[in-house]
């Protein structure tokens, strides 16, 4: 498969990235679908990296794949094609008769080096967002509004905003802030990149199915009317404020500085903010509940199993 039919949309989770696919999905020839997850299970096969659990030793793969790559006349070559050739088989197949197929899965912000050995002239679109407004958005997303307990279970910042810095050589950086303050704008800068026709009547979007969906479908274009909540929340929230700041102060400077968040600017919409009450998040009640639970017995693989497969669509579990 020609690799410049493909588009990866790069973003941590909770950085309005369902968003953008859903943007981009109405431009003519780009064809989509929710977070197909191909590349980072493909890079975690043992050559590149490897799981942490899995019904086989993983130490032992990773040295027995290098191994045995190691003998072939092609070397580590060989791996580069055997798995290029199958996510192409699936992108070929989503594509059909797109001109591009758009994959937006969070987690291959974390395999970018895997995505640029495999498909080097693929479009690469790096979606940032203030690191305090990702913090908050998943910990009221997915965690009831409990930072500390969203932290232990993924500290979302120290593993995406390096690998987001990391990413952006030879990629284009859009700003969530921009997206939704100035769409047109954003949106003609994107079409540029992709070499697309832009039509400004996708800013007129039909929400993809996945990702925050409650939120998209209360919406029908972009709207900047929450951009800086966070800092509102944070200013009312004294708890949850010092797990941001101790999870800011855990990054490294130079990478807020890539991403456009500098430390001397960064925290300029809270100190602007006024105290006002918490919103309420997107998840029901139940699924809620269900997500803690599910959390809290992760390390029990059943517990673990049962929960996932009646929370199928909270994507949360799978990052």
């Amino acid at each position: 498969m020609d690799d410049r039919r493909l588009i990866f949309l790069i973003s941590a989770p909770r950085s309005g990235s369902t968003l953008l696919q859903s943007i981009l999905a109405g431009l003519p020839g780009v064809r989509t679908a929710p977070e197909p997850h191909i590349l980072p299970p493909l890079a975690h096969l043992g050559y590149w990296d490897r799981v942490q659990r899995a019904p086989y030793d993983p130490l032992v793969s990773q040295r027995a794949i290098r191994r045995f790559v190691g003998l072939l006349p092609e070397g580590e070559e060989a791996i580069v094609a055997a798995s290029r050739a199958c996510a192409d088989r699936l992108y070929r197949s989503a594509l059909g008769d797109g001109r591009y197929f758009l994959d937006k899965t969070p987690a291959n912000a974390l395999v970018v080096p895997f995505i640029v050995r495999l498909y080097p002239r693929a479009a690469r679109v790096v979606l940032t967002r203030h690191p305090a407004a990702v913090l908050c958005s998943y910990a009221d997303s997915f965690f009831d509004g409990d930072f500390a307990e969203a932290v232990r279970f993924n500290p979302i910042l120290e593993r995406y905003i390096p690998a987001l810095a990391a990413a952006l050589p030879g990629a284009l950086r859009v700003r969530y802030e921009d997206l939704v303050t100035a769409p047109e704008a954003a949106l003609a800068r994107v079409c540029r990149y992709l070499d697309l026709p832009c039509d400004a009547a996708a800013l007129d979007y039909t929400p993809i199915d996945g990702g925050d969906r409650d939120t998209l479908r209360r919406r029908t274009r972009p709207t900047a009317d929450r951009v800086h909540a966070w800092a509102a929340d944070l200013a009312a929230n004294p708890g949850a404020l010092r797990v941001v700041e101790d999870q800011i102060a855990r990054l490294d400077p130079a990478d807020l500085d890539t991403l456009g968040y500098p430390l001397q600017r960064l925290w300029a919409p809270l100190n602007a903010a006024g105290a006002r009450s918490r919103r309420r998040p997107s998840l029901s009640r139940a699924e809620r509940w269900l997500l803690l639970r599910a959390r809290r017995g992760a390390r029990n693989p059943w517990i673990r199993r049962q929960l996932q497969r009646t929370l199928q669509g909270c994507e949360v579990l799978l990052r």
